[in-house]
C-alpha cells in the first residue's frame, strides 16, 4: 500500500487538497477557483493559494490568508543539506538585483515555525531547539533557541549578501565535555559536511561559553571558499586581552586541513586563565601571543598532538606560581616545564613579597611539526637574581622533554646555589668574603649547562660538563 494519501474537496471558493504521507508529513492547500483549473506546477505557487504543511503527524488547519506556512516538529534532519538546497534554489531563482521570482517556492513561503530535535547544523549535532522565520519584504527575519545557542537571523532574498546572525549567547563544549562524545559526533556529520555550500554570514555573539563560563563578546565572518570555508575579521576578548584571529579549512577530497592565525595582546594572562576556567598558575603584567597553526579535519578536531605551524610569545614583569594542575596544557609552551626544572634545581628566582618564579621577561620562538615543538630561538627567562635559556624539543604527544638548559647566575646574589651545582662548596665562602670586599664589582655570571630529558611533569636533569665561570 503507498504510503501517501490524498483527498480533494471541491467547492465555491476553490479546491481544497489534504495529502498525508506517512503520518510523518501532513499539508492542507486550497487552490483558488480560477486556480482550479490551471497546470498543476502553476496553481500549487500561485500567490492566490493558502497552504500549510506539518511536519510529524498533526493535523493542519487551513491558513487564513495565501501563502505557504511551515510548522511541526524535524528530528533527525540535516539541516547542512538544506541549507545547500536553499542556496541553490535561490541562485536560480533570482532575478535582476537580486529580487526572489514572484512565482518560486521561496516567494510564497510566508511563517516558519519548527520544533527541532538531533538536528545538524554546520557539521554540529543539536539535540533541541525551535526556530521561528517570517517573511518580510526582501528578506526574512528569524528567531530561534536550541541547548547550545540563542539569537536572531537576518536573510536577504540576495543570496550574495550575508546572513546577519546575532547570537544572545553561544554554548562551546572544552574537550574534557567532548571527549566521551566526539567519535559518535564524527561519524555521524563528517562525511555529510560540505562548507562549501554553507552561506555567507556577518557574525556577533554577544556571550560567548566555554562550558559555563563566559569568555566575553566575539565578531567576524563567514564565508565558503572554493576549497572550504573562511571565518575572517575573528574578534574577542578574554579578561583585559585582546584576540583577533582568522581561520580557514579546505576540503580536498577527503583530506580536510584547518588553518589558525591568532595574536593576543593584553596585560594578565593569568586573569585568561582563570577566566577559560584554569588554575592561575601565571600572572603578567603585559603579554603577547602569535600563532600561525594547522592540523588534520575541521575547527572541532584540534588536538596538541596534531599541530603543526609556528608560534611564539613574550610575557613581561610577572611570575609563575603553578597551584595547580589544570593548566598543564602550559606545558606545550614550555612555561611550566620551565617552572619545572628551576624548583628540581632550588634556584631561587622568588622576590621577597611574593612566593614562585618571578621573571622580568619570558620569551619563545618554536616550530611545530606534528605535535614536536622544536625551538628556533631558546624559551628564555630573564629575572633580578638569574636568567634561563631552554632549546631543543617538547613532545605534545607523549609529553616529553628533550632539551639543552643554560643557567646564567650572578655569583654574588646566588653564590651558594652555584657552589652547590658546581660542587665546589669552598666558593661559597670564597665569594662571601670577596663580595663584602668588592660589593658589586663581583656581580659576575656563572653559566651552568644542563640536559634537561624524559617527562615533562618528572624531567631527568643532567649537568653537562665543561660548565663556563
Amino acid at each position: 500500500a503507498s504510503k501517501l494519501q490524498l483527498l480533494s474537496n471541491p467547492s465555491d471558493q476553490g479546491v481544497i487538497w489534504r495529502y498525508n504521507y506517512a503520518d510523518q508529513l501532513r499539508g492542507i492547500t486550497r487552490l483558488a477557483a480560477k486556480e482550479a483549473v490551471a497546470s498543476e506546477a502553476t496553481s500549487l505557487l500561485s500567490a492566490n493559494n493558502s497552504t500549510r504543511i506539518i511536519f510529524g503527524g498533526t493535523r493542519p488547519t487551513l491558513p487564513t490568508k495565501p501563502g505557504i506556512y511551515l510548522g511541526g516538529r524535524l528530528v533527525g534532519v540535516n539541516l547542512d543539506q538544506l541549507l545547500a538546497l536553499n542556496k541553490s534554489a535561490a541562485n536560480d531563482s533570482q532575478q535582476g538585483a537580486g529580487s526572489v521570482a514572484s512565482g518560486s517556492l521561496q516567494s510564497q513561503i510566508k511563517d516558519i515555525d519548527l520544533q527541532l530535535s538531533k538536528v545538524t547544523l554546520m557539521g554540529r549535532r543539536l539535540n533541541t531547539g525551535k526556530v521561528k522565520i517570517n517573511r518580510a519584504p526582501g528578506f526574512w527575519r528569524g528567531n530561534f533557541e536550541t541547548d547550545v545557542t540563542s539569537g536572531t537571523a537576518l536573510i536577504a532574498d540576495n543570496s550574495q549578501r550575508p546572513i546577519v546572525l546575532k547570537l544572545d549567547k553561544l554554548i562551546l563544549k572544552s574537550a574534557a565535555e567532548q571527549a566521551g562524545n566526539k567519535s559518535q559526533t564524527n561519524s555521524a556529520t563528517r562525511s555529510s559536511i560540505n562548507s562549501r555550500a554553507w552561506p555567507k554570514i556577518k557574525l556577533s555573539i554577544d556571550k560567548l561559553l566555554l562550558d559555563r563560563l563566559n569568555i566575553g563578546r566575539w565578531s567576524a565572518v563567514l564565508a565558503p571558499s572554493k576549497r572550504g570555508y573562511t571565518v575572517k575579521s575573528i574578534q574577542g576578548g578574554i579578561a583585559n586581552t585582546k584576540i583577533s584571529a582568522q581561520m580557514r579549512w579546505d576540503e580536498l577530497q577527503k583530506n580536510i586541513t584547518t588553518h589558525l592565525s591568532l595574536q593576543a595582546d593584553g596585560g594578565d594572562f593569568g586573569a585568561v586563565l582563570k577566566q577559560l576556567g584554569f588554575d592561575r598558575v601565571l600572572e603578567t603584567k603585559t603579554g603577547n601571543l602569535q600563532t600561525q597553526l594547522s592540523w588534520p579535519g575541521y575547527p572541532w578536531d584540534i588536538a596538541q598532538k596534531n599541530l603543526s605551524g609556528a608560534m611564539s610569545f613574550k610575557l613581561k614583569q610577572g611570575r609563575i606560581i603553578e597551584a595547580g594542575t589544570s593548566a598543564n596544557f602550559l606545558r606545550i609552551f614550555g612555561i611550566l616545564n620551565l617552572n619545572t626544572v628551576i624548583k628540581r634545581l632550588k634556584l631561587d628566582f622568588s622576590d621577597l613579597l611574593e612566593s614562585g618564579v618571578a621573571f622580568d621577561t619570558v620569551t619563545a620562538n618554536y616550530n611545530l611539526q606534528n605535535g614536536l615543538a622544536t625551538s628556533i630561538n631558546p624559551l628564555k627567562l630573564e629575572g633580578s637574581s638569574a636568567s634561563v635559556e631552554m632549546s631543543g624539543t617538547i613532545n605534545f604527544s607523549d609529553q616529553t622533554l628533550q632539551q639543552k638548559m643554560l643557567v646564567a647566575i650572578p655569583l654574588t646574589s646566588n653564590a651558594p646555589i652555584a657552589a652547590l651545582l658546581l660542587a665546589t662548596p669552598q666558593v661559597a665562602g670564597i665569594a662571601f668574603i670577596i663580595d663584602k670586599l668588592l660589593g658589586k664589582k663581583l656581580a659576575k655570571l656563572t653559566a651552568l649547562r644542563y640536559q634537561v630529558s624524559g617527562s615533562w611533569l618528572e624531567p631527568n636533569i643532567r649537568p653537562i660538563n665543561g660548565a663556563k665561570k
